[in-house]
């Protein structure tokens, strides 16, 4: 029989080539709207700190004007007093020379926002990481218990045949005749739910990746855990993405307490025009230079309300990231002792493989000697599949924890590209 199954796998995989989590994962990357909405994200944050850096920046502009007049004689004059019609053409430049730092402060908050953005991206790569992990690992366990099933189903199948065909010639009792049967009718069903999970799962599978259904999964982490220390995840919790992002944000609102408050500052700038046409009696001024001061007296107290705003925000960031650090740190501890536990059941259960493979054998063989009975091989192959079952599950969940303890401590594969 494990040569039959052996069989079966290696004319699966003929057919298509195998898909591990990191080809999974690939797939998802350039296939997920979310990833490519994040780069739009960045591209807005950048566009915003490109426009922050244009308030620091002089403005220039050519202005034309064309101005028509009433004519206007001065008493005695024999002519109009300016023309009638006048034309202006002039380059304008101004330079906001100091607006209370706040240009500057929001230079920083933009490019703190970018950088939270660029974070928040890297984090939908993280996010994504672990639902690809959720149902590769889920469908990988499924098909492998239908394995287990089919295995258990095909053997149940011929000895209530071999049954059938000696309760003819009186050599068996009905009652074990009737024990496969409803084996065989319980196991169907069984493996028609399994069926339904395994193509759902699969489905959504697909939708992540790409992944067509029948393409056949596989997996190095189901062998082996390679947990290190929980000291050691812990240590590079910090350079989480999400974690990162919430302190970019922390900063930018800081920077929007030094924005708020310029408000109380006064307000120098530069302005200068070069006349290319110039009408009236200033027709041979080619230029002029303005320097401008204005200092703020009483806005209704809105610029200490918006001081004290601008700090309750910075509060509050700097709050939200302290927890989400917190969050961080306790999620890695949890994951670290499920991996532990997931660690210490699949050695148990490989224990309960081979005592119930044993006992089996065992079983058969006596089969064979006419000294046990048919109900009681079929109970020890049933308690053998599912042990085996069991061990799958167990492996699928640990290399899945693994996988996620591995992003909750900010590794893994979504960390290329960012």
């Amino acid at each position: 029989m494990m040569m039959l199954r052996a069989l079966m796998l290696l004319v699966f995989a003929s057919t298509a080539t195998a898909a591990s989590l990191d080809e999974a994962y690939r797939g998802a990357l350039t296939r997920m709207e979310s990833i490519a909405s994040s780069r739009e994200l960045v591209t807005q944050a950048d566009a915003r700190q490109g426009r922050a850096r244009g308030s620091v920046l002089p403005n220039v502009n050519f202005i034309a004007s064309h101005q028509r007049q009433e004519e206007y004689l001065l008493p005695g004059a024999t002519s109009a007093f300016g023309k009638v019609d006048q034309t202006t053409l002039r380059l304008n430049a101004t330079q906001p020379v100091f607006r209370g730092l706040a240009e500057y402060a929001t230079l920083r908050q933009a490019g703190d926002l970018k950088q939270a953005s660029l974070e928040d991206q890297s984090n939908m790569r993280r996010l994504l990481y672990l639902d690809v992990v959720t149902a590769f690992y889920t469908a990988l366990s499924q098909e492998q218990e239908l394995l287990h099933l089919d295995e258990l189903l095909d053997v149940t199948k011929k000895r209530a045949a071999d049954l059938e065909s000696r309760s003819r010639i009186g050599r068996t009792r009905p009652s074990e005749v009737a024990a496969p049967t409803a084996q065989t009718h319980r196991l169907e069903a069984e493996r028609a739910e399994l069926a339904g999970l395994r193509d759902s799962t699969r489905a959504q599978l697909e939708f992540l990746t790409g992944i067509a259904s029948g393409t056949p999964l596989q997996d190095a982490l189901m062998g082996t855990a390679g947990l290190k220390g929980v000291e050691e995840y812990q240590r590079e919790v910090a350079a989480r993405p999400d974690l990162k992002g919430a302190v970019a944000r922390a900063s930018a609102a800081s920077e929007g307490i030094t924005v708020a408050r310029a408000g109380h500052l006064p307000l120098i700038d530069l302005a200068g025009n070069y006349y290319f046409k110039r009408p009236g009696v200033l027709t041979n001024v080619n230029w002029d230079v303005t320097a401008s001061l204005t200092f703020p007296l009483f806005q209704g107290g809105a610029v200490m309300a918006s001081s004290k705003e601008a700090a309750a925000a910075w509060r509050s960031q700097e709050l939200t990231a302290s927890q989400a650090h917190r969050q961080a740190e306790m999620e890695v501890r949890q994951l670290h002792a499920t991996v532990m536990a997931l660690e210490n059941q699949v050695k148990s259960l490989e224990l309960s493989v081979a005592s119930a493979s044993a006992a089996y054998k065992a079983q058969v063989q006596e089969y064979r000697l006419g000294i046990e009975n048919n109900i009681n091989v079929l109970t020890a192959l049933d308690a053998l599949v599912t042990a085996r079952r069991s061990l799958d599950r167990a492996r699928a969940n640990r290399a899945a924890g693994v996988a996620r303890l591995e992003a909750a401590a900010s590794r893994g594969p979504w960390l290329e590209g960012a």
